[in-house]
């Protein structure tokens, strides 16, 4: 090997070790640059609750009849109905606000006969109806609620399961998004409280766990002795709450 070709064969491996030296560098700086790993996490939870009067009344009534023959059991059963969504009708409750959720035929038997053997005695109809009231007013509300009350016992109706005060579906969205809301509202609020308690800061959220219960509004029902004066019913506000777990990092 020649002067000549010794010098270049030094300065290429010169440039090589520079290049390589480079490219380390470069290695090393974006390692020193890069975002460090977080370790350390802080997780609290959030309580939110939205509270609303009801806006509607949903009345479970129910028909039970029975006769010697379905038929006789049936007329029966659809005489009653008949004369409930009458007077349902008068009190201004439209038949969309009417459903049947309920409808069985079934016979009797007789299990202690002479013969030891199940009889036919008879047959059992029940229908089993909802009753929608609507109302913004409250109050008004159960007044209407126990008139449906009032309407299916003199038609014949004896069967009441049942009084639901809810809220529509819209409104009800509304209310558990509103709870939602205040939940991580107050799961930010304690995160920061702590974070500063600690004497760290919070680097961002890692996850977030919504969890949510709907508790139902009481309903109080006047005493025995009122009932001739027309059954009420009182209802209360309707309450939804959420919950949620946020865990952050950091720092």
């Amino acid at each position: 090997m020649n002067t000549r070709q010794t010098a270049l064969t030094v300065g290429g491996l010169a440039i090589a070790l520079a290049l390589l030296s480079g490219t380390f560098y470069g290695v090393i700086a974006f390692g020193q640059n890069a975002t460090p790993q977080i370790e350390h996490t802080l997780v609290v939870s959030g309580i939110g609750e939205a509270r609303v009067n009801p806006d509607r009344a949903k009345v479970m009534i129910g028909v039970i009849t029975e006769g010697l023959t379905v038929k006789d059991a049936a007329d029966s059963n659809a005489k009653i109905i008949s004369s409930l969504l009458a007077s349902l009708d008068q009190m201004g409750i439209t038949k969309d606000r009417i459903e049947t959720t309920w409808y069985s035929i079934y016979p009797l038997y007789d299990y202690n006969n002479i013969r030891n053997f199940p009889l036919i005695i008879g047959y059992r109809v029940e229908h089993q109806l909802r009753v929608t009231v609507l109302g913004d007013d409250v109050s008004q509300l159960g007044v209407k609620a126990g008139e449906v009350i009032d309407a299916a016992v003199i038609s014949g109706s004896n069967q009441i399961y049942g009084v639901e005060f809810t809220v529509s579906e819209d409104h009800s969205r509304d209310l558990r998004n509103l709870a939602l809301q205040k939940a991580v509202t107050e799961a930010a609020t304690k995160g920061k409280l702590m974070a500063d308690a600690l004497g760290v800061k919070l680097a961002g959220v890692l996850s977030v766990n919504e969890g949510g219960s709907n508790s139902p509004p009481p309903i109080l029902f006047r005493s025995a002795a009122e009932v001739k004066q027309g059954t009420q019913l009182l209802p209360g506000s309707l309450s939804v709450s959420a919950s949620v777990q946020v865990t952050y990092a950091i720092v």
